[in-house]
């Protein structure tokens, strides 16, 4: 396998407590546990609406520290959106994607990445979460090499 397939073998899910297989090929079918998942103020709302629905009102999400949530799509808005669309009242349908953001995020201990004080957004989703992923891929790799330092270590002192 390629380092792209052994990922997706690693993470791949089996069922509720096991994950990993031993191999995967191209055109397998199957779903995959992600280390780090993320969403923005689109999606957001829709997600919470469908995980209420489908999980019922009091569902937690799984492990929240790796979800982390961005204001970043719509920051700016209010400063280009037209006459025309605010008369529409697109610009609070809008602001209400952040509010039901904002709600769930901290109802469930997600990350926000909200906006910027100054203008813009605190982070942009695709570049926070690739920095987020590649982190905890380095100090994954770290963990393995120190593991194997280890065991090196061990083994020199009972030969």
């Amino acid at each position: 396998m390629n380092i792209v397939e052994k990922i997706i073998a690693r993470h791949a899910f089996v069922k509720a407590g096991q994950i990993g297989v031993d191999s995967v090929k191209p055109g397998d079918a199957l779903f995959a546990v992600a280390d780090v998942r993320f969403s923005h103020e689109y999606v957001t709302p829709m997600a919470e609406s469908l995980f209420k629905q489908a999980l019922g009102i009091d569902a937690r999400v799984t492990e929240p520290q790796s979800v982390f949530a961005f204001r970043d799509h719509l920051t700016f808005l209010n400063k280009v959106m037209s006459t025309k669309h605010r008369e529409m009242g697109l610009l609070e349908r809008a602001d209400g994607l952040a509010t039901t953001q904002e709600s769930f995020t901290k109802s469930q201990g997600i990350k926000l990445y909200g906006e910027n004080p100054e203008g813009g957004s605190e982070a942009i989703c695709i570049t926070r979460s690739l920095k987020i992923s590649l982190c905890q891929i380095i100090a994954g790799k770290l963990q393995d090499l120190a593991d194997a330092f280890a065991r090196l270590h061990l083994y020199q002192w009972r030969v």
